[in-house]
C-alpha cells in the first residue's frame, strides 16, 4: 500500500494560499486555497467571455493514490471559472504532505476531516466535496465515521472495498487475483487494522446529501459492480454518470464536454 511521492507542480495562478495543516494522529498536509476569482488558461477549455466570480462556495477536492493535488488542476480551474473557491490538499505520503506510507483511506480519514475542518473554521457554509478514485473512498469513509455534512459530493471511480481495490491493482500488475485477500489481510494486521471492514460502499449508507457518482466504463481497476453497489447505498438524492470512453483516468480529460455539462448541472442543482 505504499506510494512513491509524486511532487507537485508548480501552481501558476495568483493569489493563492499555501496551508499546512496537522491531522489527529500529527501528520503535516499541505494545500492550496485558490478564491474564485483566480482563472488561468486550460486547454481543454479556453477561456471565454463570460466568467463567473461570484462566490458560490468552496469545493474541497482529494486526488487519488499516487498522485497529488496538482494532479486535479485542470478540474479545479473548472469549478473556479464557475464560481467556487478551491481547496486542494496533498493526502499524506503524497506531494507535500508528511508520511511514508498510504494505507489507501485507512488512515487517511484523518486528512479529509482535517481539511473539511479548515474549511468550516474560514465561515464557509457551502461546502462540496470531490474525490477521485482513493479521494472518493475515502470521503465515504470519512463522512460515515465522522458525521462531516457536506452540500453534495462528486465522486469519480470509488472502489467499493480494499479487498475490490486489491484485486483491480493486482489485474493491472498481471497477477492472480487469489493473492488479493492474503495482501488485505497482512497490510491491514501490519497496521492494526481489519481491512476487509473497509468498504465504502456500506459508508454510502451514511450519505444523505446529493451526490454525482461518476466512473469510466473501460476502467481497468474499477469494476461496474463496484460502482453500481455504491450508488445503490447512497441514501439521498443521486446520478450516475458513465463515461463510454474512459478509463481509470481524469474524466475531464477524457470527456471533457460531457465532464464540464455533468458537473455544472448538478452544482446548479
Amino acid at each position: 500500500m505504499d506510494a512513491a511521492k509524486r511532487q507537485n507542480d508548480s501552481i501558476t495562478v495568483l493569489p493563492h494560499t499555501i496551508v499546512k495543516l496537522k491531522t489527529s494522529d500529527g501528520l503535516q498536509l499541505e494545500g492550496w486555497h485558490i478564491p474564485c476569482k483566480t482563472v488561468w488558461y486550460d486547454s481543454l477549455a479556453p477561456l471565454r467571455s463570460t466568467v463567473n466570480y461570484d462566490h458560490k462556495g468552496t469545493i474541497i477536492m482529494f486526488h487519488g493514490h499516487g498522485a497529488c493535488r496538482a494532479a486535479l488542476l485542470n478540474e479545479a480551474n473548472a469549478f473556479l471559472r464557475r464560481g467556487f473557491n478551491v481547496f486542494m490538499i496533498d493526502f499524506r505520503a503524497h506531494g507535500n504532505s508528511d508520511g511514508e506510507q498510504c494505507l489507501v483511506g485507512m488512515k487517511e480519514t484523518a486528512d479529509v476531516k482535517v481539511a473539511y475542518d479548515y474549511v468550516v473554521g474560514t465561515g464557509e457554509k457551502n461546502i462540496i466535496l470531490y474525490g477521485m478514485s482513493m479521494g472518493a473512498s475515502t470521503v465515504l469513509k470519512t463522512i460515515k465515521e465522522n458525521g462531516l455534512k457536506p452540500a453534495k459530493l462528486i465522486l469519480e471511480m470509488p472502489f467499493a472495498s480494499l479487498l475490490d481495490a486489491t484485486v483491480g491493482k493486482l489485474k493491472l500488475m498481471h497477477l492472480p487475483e487469489v493473492l488479493a485477500r492474503p495482501v488485505v489481510f497482512w497490510g491491514g494486521t501490519l497496521n492494526g487494522k481489519w481491512a476487509f471492514n473497509y468498504k465504502p460502499y456500506l459508508d454510502a449508507n451514511a450519505v444523505s446529501c446529493p451526490v454525482l457518482l461518476q466512473w469510466g466504463r473501460h476502467d481497468p481497476r474499477v469494476a461496474r459492480y463496484e460502482t453500481e453497489e455504491i450508488f445503490k447505498h447512497l441514501k439521498g438524492e443521486k446520478k450516475l454518470v458513465i463515461y463510454e470512453n474512459a478509463a481509470h483516468e481524469s474524466l475531464y480529460k477524457a470527456e471533457p464536454e460531457k465532464w464540464l455539462s455533468e458537473t455544472q448541472a448538478f452544482l446548479n442543482n
